[in-house]
């Protein structure tokens, strides 16, 4: 499967999307930018007598402000994810250690304000 990379810009009504697949420079467009993606493996599937299935295609905006805004929400929800992977397995620590030294589950949950509910997740 082959990506294509196709930069987007809005102009009125439509969605334009420049890409270029074997060296080539194609366009098209769509209303939506949800569609674009389609249009894109579409329109190189005819210029390559390929299957539109074989390409995969990634979207970036044009504008710089726009591309910069998407590219911190990106980071942003990459470190949460990585957060979210610390504050599981720093729970999942907290409360094997706690157990080992002879706590109950509520008094575990108690401590860490979560319920005991949460601490039986964590233990599953």
């Amino acid at each position: 499967m082959d990506t294509i990379n196709a930069t987007v810009t809005r102009d009125g009504k439509w969605w334009v999307a420049d890409f270029t697949v074997d060296g080539h420079e194609y366009g098209t467009q769509a209303r939506r930018l949800g569609d674009i993606a389609a249009e894109v493996a579409d329109a190189a599937a005819l210029m390559t007598d390929r299957d539109p299935s074989d390409y995969t295609v990634t979207i970036t905006a044009a504008d710089p402000q726009w591309a910069a805004l998407v590219e911190d929400y990106q980071s942003a929800t990459a470190d949460l994810a990585r957060a979210q992977d610390a504050a599981r397995d720093a729970s999942r620590a907290a409360v094997t250690a706690l157990r080992a030294q002879g706590l109950t589950g509520r008094d575990v949950a108690a401590l860490m304000g979560i319920s005991p509910q949460r601490i039986s997740q964590i233990v599953a």
